[in-house]
């Protein structure tokens, strides 16, 4: 891990790093089912995925943001630092050793965050549960980090409702993959949220699957949250199709907005 190109990201004109506190979690939902981390760990023989302990390197990720913060603060820039890209950042562990051990190397984490004025953090979840209870009343590290979670269907909606309760400055959602039609304006359990779903977001990012399993994103579904995006006002990235190899045009246009604090 370290600096990366973030132009699948959009991210065009900042310098782009991702960086990993450990690596592995549970698999909870059917955007788990082909994780590319897994995979990838596995054929390096890194199995750190469901009962398998996770692997830590805090001290090395705390060396590398605190390193690439030096760096763009004497270029008097700004960074930009996707956490955990193969783990989830707000896992929990019914093993009170273990999720001791997770929420130690949270607490680093934002120790660490808080110091790099010079970074803006990215940090996605499928735990928003856990991310909204630990989350309320914000935190030092809030004015340069982002929050993000992971909505591939309509039954993790409930996700997006986590998000715009938890108090932090930059909201995102990534339907990636994306496996079904969203509609950010449905009723989760029994109430109407209307356009608060979606008028409180920053940032939505949509993708198709990769890899040798990959399940099929229909056209509709993207056109879909597109539209929503644009009614509302929020900067939409469609990153990729997948494995159908049709590139990333969507009606024969690239989208590639993003917030104004990531330009």
């Amino acid at each position: 891990m370290g600096k990366d190109s973030g132009v699948q990201w959009g991210i065009e004109e900042r310098n782009f790093y991702s960086c990993g506190f450990w690596q592995g979690c549970q698999q909870i939902s059917a955007g788990c089912k082909n994780c590319y981390a897994k995979a990838m760990l596995h054929r390096w023989r890194k199995d750190c995925f469901n009962d398998d302990p996770r692997i830590f390197r805090v001290e090395n990720a705390t060396r590398d943001v605190l390193k690439w913060n030096r760096v763009e603060a004497k270029a008097g820039t700004m960074g930009v630092v996707f956490i955990n890209p193969q783990a989830d950042f707000w896992e929990v562990d019914l093993d009170n050793e273990r999720n001791a051990e997770l929420q130690h190397a949270r607490q680093r984490a934002f120790y660490a965050m808080a110091k790099c004025e010079n970074l803006f953090f990215l940090i996605l979840t499928k735990r928003s549960a856990v991310m909204r209870e630990q989350m309320w009343g914000g935190g030092a590290y809030a004015k340069n980090v982002g929050f993000g979670v992971t909505v591939e269907n309509a039954d993790n909606l409930s996700r997006v409702e986590d998000l715009i309760a938890a108090e932090c400055v930059f909201r995102f959602v990534s339907c990636e993959p994306l496996l079904g039609p969203l509609n950010f304006e449905q009723e989760q359990n029994g109430q109407g949220v209307g356009d608060l779903m979606i008028e409180n977001l920053d940032w939505v990012i949509v993708g198709g699957e990769s890899g040798p399993r990959a399940r099929p994103t229909h056209p509709d579904w993207v056109r879909s949250v597109r539209d929503q995006c644009k009614e509302a006002d929020v900067p939409f990235l469609f990153k990729q199709w997948g494995s159908t190899g049709l590139g990333r045009l969507l009606d024969g246009v690239e989208h590639m907005a993003i917030p104004e604090v990531l330009k």
